[in-house]
């Protein structure tokens, strides 16, 4: 927007120039002239100035630290379902996908958490094209799981796999699901009842 301005002006000030020039006496081309020398001074040199400063922002007008992260369900889920507290789940069959963050440039760190539980002992691996940045176990209990997401570009799209195999591995209860921007809000501490393990 601050280099739109000056842009928006210059044909304004060109011909504030040009008049300014003939009241004076000028002749018209010696008018033109100065008409094309006030739009250049007053007008395109701020423009250029400010289309050269750097913004931070993204395309869309967001600086990485005001987005808000969101969280989209790839392959390797189960259709939504309720529990027996009538909260909305789904389950991980050996191997699923799920994206993190927005279609930017620039994506932040960010803090993804759920509420999981296995039917039996289970242990996952969250990883990031091909790098592991966080293991869990799960077991018939809820827990509460964090994995941390550094930032990069575009959303990240994160590899969960299980082990043993199973055709139901893990249960995520879908409100319990958050992504948060840590380049905007200070990281959750980990409690001493968490049993995620953060790597890498």
């Amino acid at each position: 927007m601050g280099a739109l301005l000056p842009l928006v002006m210059t044909p304004v000030l060109a011909f504030a120039a040009w008049r300014g020039a003939r009241a004076c006496g000028l002749a018209a081309p010696l008018a033109v002239v100065a008409a094309v020398a006030a739009a250049a001074l007053l007008g395109l040199a701020p423009a250029l100035v400010f289309a050269r400063e750097p913004s931070g922002l993204e395309p869309g007008g967001l600086r990485p630290a005001d987005l808000q992260l969101t969280v989209e369900y790839l392959d390797g889920w189960s259709p939504q379902v309720e529990d027996d507290q009538g909260r909305g789940v789904r389950w991980m069959g050996r191997r699923a996908r799920l994206a993190v963050g927005q279609l930017v440039a620039t994506r932040p760190r960010a803090s993804l958490e759920f509420e999981a539980r296995a039917e039996r002992d289970t242990n996952v691996v969250a990883r990031l094209r091909g790098r592991e940045i966080g293991s869990f176990a799960l077991s018939p209990q809820p827990e509460r799981v964090r994995v941390l997401v550094p930032s990069g570009k575009g959303p990240a799209v994160l590899e969960l796999t299980a082990s043993p195999a199973r055709e139901q591995t893990m249960q995520l209860v879908l409100e319990t699901v958050r992504a948060t921007n840590l380049d905007a809000a200070p990281a959750p501490s980990a409690s001493g009842a968490e049993r995620a393990r953060q790597t890498g």
